[in-house]
């Protein structure tokens, strides 16, 4: 089982190295708040991962435990949800091209403070008492804030999502909410570790689903992340041209559903059959397209469309 568990997390930690290797690359190119409010919110996933190995390493390859490895993990989960609490819901605004509603903003960033807040208190108790008094906090009062957090702000990807104008992050957005969706029962089953590995023995020691989790999402974010280097403009992919680029460059209401066919990938056989007309018919538009914009070509339509917006 040792063996199993050591490479199990090995994957996982090797997939989020990726993943920091692509936010470099975002951050590099954009230096954007999206950029960096994912490589918030990415870190705290991370930081659950790097728990889940810590205990691995201590408790199975050491096999040792001590009052200092508790009181540093109920710290580090305590810093964790604090930015969650943060990153989540600027993430999802600013995606959406929304300020954050007052009350969630004065809520998230309350909670946020409120965390760190509560690891330097515990710094000014007896030494004995740190452990609990953080690990109390964080297992009865900010773990289960957390997950009411946690499923208001999916009701709000799940509400708001079409309003997200660029499809790229539209699909990851989509993607994303499901994953969640499915893994919370399996991340109660993580915070309640006492119950299934210890007490039932139902799962492994130091065994967590949360790698799977933090896995899936480093393939998700390669993914897109791919399509993203393949086809040069695909983060300025629009969902839908607003109404003011239209009437400014006079896009008939044709030409307006050839633009969004060619934002999505199709190649002009796939617009002809999905606006049942010929190809030749789908090429004449493209070329009115091209000339009331100013392009030679596709890569320029996509970058008059991603500069204009």
């Amino acid at each position: 089982m040792k063996h199993f568990l050591f490479i199990y997390y090995l994957i996982s930690a090797f997939s989020g190295i990726l993943g920091y290797f692509g936010i470099l690359f975002l951050w590099f190119k954009y230096r954007n708040k999206y950029v960096l409010y994912y490589f918030i919110f990415f870190t705290a996933l991370s930081l659950v991962l790097f728990i889940n190995i810590y205990q691995f390493y201590k408790y199975i390859l050491l096999e040792m435990e001590s009052f200092k490895t508790t009181y540093f993990i109920s710290i580090l989960f305590v810093v964790i949800h604090s930015l969650f609490f943060f990153s989540i819901p600027s993430f999802i605004f600013y995606a959406m091209e929304k300020n954050i509603p007052l009350f969630l903003k004065v809520v998230s960033r309350g909670l946020s403070i409120m965390g760190i807040f509560i690891v330097f208190f515990s710094f000014f108790l007896r030494v004995e008492s740190r452990a609990d008094f953080i690990s109390n906090f964080d297992n009865f009062f900010y773990l289960n804030i957390f997950y009411i957090f946690l499923i208001y702000n999916l009701f709000l990807i799940k509400k708001n999502i079409n309003q997200i104008r660029f499809m790229i992050i539209k699909e990851i957005f989509r993607v994303a909410f499901w994953i969640t969706i499915i893994f919370i029962p399996f991340f109660l089953i993580d915070s309640l570790w006492s119950i299934f590995q210890v007490k039932l023995k139902i799962i492994p020691r130091c065994f967590n689903f949360m790698p799977i989790y933090y896995f899936l999402w480093n393939v998700i974010f390669g993914y897109y992340f791919l399509i993203y280097v393949t086809r040069g403009n695909s983060l300025l992919m629009v969902n839908k041209l607003p109404e003011n680029f239209i009437k400014n460059y006079k896009i008939g209401k044709r030409e307006t559903e050839i633009i969004n066919m060619i934002i999505q990938g199709l190649d002009n056989k796939e617009i002809a059959d999905k606006l049942f007309i010929s190809e030749s018919t789908v090429r004449n538009h493209i070329s009115n397209i091209y000339r009331k914009l100013n392009v030679s070509n596709r890569i320029e339509l996509l970058k008059t469309i991603g500069l204009e917006f």
